[in-house]
Parts: C-alpha cells; sequence; structure tokens
C-alpha cells in the first residue's frame, strides 16, 4: 500500500519529537512537522526548531532511529514583501532534516511579484537539496487549481516548484479529482487527505480548513476517487485538525491512529474502485 504522513495539524498538541513517536505507534511512514510554534495554532507547544539547531540535530536522529520519514515542513509562504535570502535558515533546517518538501502558500496578489519570489525560492531550494509544494485555497492569493497552475507557468521550474493539492481546498474551491486529470501528474508533488460535508456556508470555510475536518470517510466527499486520481508516487498525508473541544478530549496517539486507519480504508476503497473499473 502506498505510504501515509502524519500532518501536524492532525496532532497540533504534540511538538515534533512527539509527532514522530506518535507516527511511530500508529503506522505512519514519516511526518509533516512545523519548524517552528505558529502563534495562531495556541495549542501547539512552543519549539523553534531553526533557532536551536541542537534540537533539529536532535530531531533528525530521532528520526532516523524510529524509521520514520520527514516528507514536508511548514511553513514557508510568498508575501508582498518576502525578501528570499532571508529565508536561508528556514532552508537549511529543511535540508537539516532531510524534509523532502517545504509547504508553499501564497498570499501576494501581484501575479509577477509571486512569480518573481518563487523563482528566486526555487533557486533556495535547489541549492539546499528540497522541493516547494504549492498550496492553494481559496482565502490566499492562490485560491483555486488554475491559479496555482498559471503560478508554475510563470516559473518554469517543474522539478523544483510543484503542487500540493489539499482535498477539502480542490472542493471548496469549486474543483473536483477529475480536474487532476487535466494536469501534468509529474506537477503534483504532495496530497493532502481529510472529509467534511459536501457543502459549508462560505463563512464557515476558514475555520473548517484550519480546526473542523472530518476523519477519511466520516464526510461526504469522495476520497477514494482523488486518490485514484493522484499520482502513484506522490506524497500523500492526513491532514485532520479537529476542534479544541475534542483535541483536549482525545488523545494525540487516538486521533493519529483514528486518522491513519481510515485513510488506509480509503486507499483498499480506491484500490478496490479501480480494479473493478478494469
Amino acid at each position: 500500500m502506498p505510504s501515509i504522513a502524519l500532518d501536524h495539524l492532525t496532532c497540533i498538541d504534540a511538538d515534533p519529537f512527539a509527532l514522530i513517536e506518535i507516527a511511530s505507534a500508529a503506522g505512519y511512514d514519516a511526518i509533516c512537522p512545523f519548524l517552528y510554534t505558529m502563534p495562531q495554532l495556541p495549542l501547539m507547544p512552543q519549539y523553534d526548531l531553526i533557532q536551536n539547531r541542537a534540537d533539529t540535530k536532535a530531531l533528525r536522529d530521532k528520526a532516523d532511529d524510529s524509521g520514520i520519514g520527514i516528507d514536508l515542513a511548514y511553513p514557508l509562504a510568498i508575501e508582498p514583501g518576502t525578501q528570499t535570502q532571508s529565508l536561508r535558515p528556514l532552508f537549511d533546517c529543511a535540508a537539516e532534516l532531510g524534509a523532502k518538501f517545504l509547504n508553499t502558500l501564497v498570499f501576494d496578489r501581484d501575479l509577477a511579484r509571486r512569480a518573481a519570489t518563487a523563482s528566486g525560492m526555487c533557486d533556495l531550494a535547489e541549492e539546499y537539496g528540497v522541493k516547494l509544494a504549492v498550496e492553494f485555497y481559496p482565502m490566499s492569493a492562490l485560491r483555486s487549481l488554475d491559479d496555482a497552475q498559471v503560478l508554475l507557468a510563470a516559473v518554469e521550474r517543474p522539478k523544483t516548484l510543484g503542487l500540493n493539492i489539499d482535498l477539502l481546498h480542490l472542493i471548496r474551491s469549486g474543483g473536483s479529482a477529475d480536474d487532476l486529470g487535466k494536469i501534468a501528474p509529474e506537477a503534483i508533488f504532495c496530497a493532502q487527505v481529510c472529509d467534511a460535508p459536501a457543502a459549508i456556508d462560505f463563512d464557515e470555510r476558514e475555520y473548517e480548513a484550519s480546526s473542523n475536518r472530518l476523519m477519511p470517510g466520516m464526510g461526504q466527499l469522495d476520497v477514494a476517487g482523488f486518490l485514484n486520481a493522484i499520482p502513484d508516487y506522490c506524497l500523500v498525508t492526513v491532514e485532520v485538525p479537529q476542534p479544541e473541544s475534542l483535541v483536549l478530549q482525545v488523545s494525540a496517539l487516538t486521533r493519529a491512529k483514528r486518522a491513519f486507519d481510515s485513510l488506509r480504508d480509503e486507499q483498499l476503497r480506491a484500490r478496490s474502485r479501480q480494479n473493478f473499473n478494469r
């Protein structure tokens, strides 16, 4: 079966060291951690791997000893004032951890400027041996799959700059799994999986995305269809942030195990559907 990575948002109350232990105990192959505490996420423990490089080395050693990979790291953003050279410590930290990808959000609405910034980030990514996975979502400057493709076409660095397709963002931006068949498979670096109701009020979408997702198979999205639409080789991570009240009641390990089992069930369902359609 394809490997599964544990996204940090699924266990937001764990630091990266605990995240490795949880991932190993729950059956995951890898984790997708934040490199430092995000103030927007109050349940996240305090740490900073970029500033404390002894912890960076210790985390890499722990991952190696546990047989857990570090597939995708957060956070990286293209904003109007982004100075790419100031990002060297972040890239260096990600490279030391052995991260394959840096998740890249875009908040700069100037098309030419954000393309230039992305190009500069690609230079750094190639220097440090990582790739950039652009994540579109409706509340950002890249609101849709089409917007993200425009950026990729403008930068023209297909081996370094690709897509991170979040199923929830794809659906909430008006897309579907069928849209993935219209783009080059090699452009899809990563895929984030969760479930959700088929529709939700617009003013609830930001909270849903950050704090109120469902386990795969527990909502109305076609998770199996999405899994069949992405390339076999792309990174698959389960990203299921849930309400603070539930996080405080259910242990991180229990949440991680439920997420793993539910995504594995959807992978089996996807494979069964493929075999039936042959």
